[in-house]
């Protein structure tokens, strides 16, 4: 079910990942990767992650089957602002004793829109 959300900066909808929107989800992962971990104290540097094959022919199409057939036990919501772009995302897994948000991510130009407070809602319903 699409839904249209206001938030300060306009209309966003959420909606179910498609398997098409997989590369950019990657890139949204990567993007937020090279902002929160790089840390001097572990020796992990942004060389580390940009070196990861974020991009892998393999991941990205075991992703897309993920998408496509695991909607009972896995699901994933896009946002996209009022022109189609995805500025977020979330994953969550429907277990045995509940439910577990395995990624949320939301690009930083949208951060501080409520974007990831919409995301966990609808991951919640």
């Amino acid at each position: 079910m699409d839904a249209l959300r206001n938030t300060q900066e306009g209309l966003f909808r959420i909606e179910d990942a498609k398997p098409e929107d997989v590369a950019l989800l990657r890139t949204i992962v990567k993007m937020a990767w090279l902002e929160l971990y790089p840390n001097e104290t572990y020796g992990i540097t942004t060389e580390d992650i940009s070196n990861i094959d974020w991009h892998n022919s393999e991941g990205l199409e075991r992703r897309r089957k993920e998408i496509i057939e695991n909607r009972d036990t896995m699901h994933t919501w896009v946002v996209k602002d009022h022109e189609g772009i995805i500025a977020g995302f979330c994953k969550a897994l429907k277990l045995e004793d509940g439910g577990e948000i395995d990624a949320m991510y939301v690009l930083n130009e949208f951060k501080g829109q409520g974007l990831g407070k919409k995301l966990m809602q609808k991951a919640l319903e």
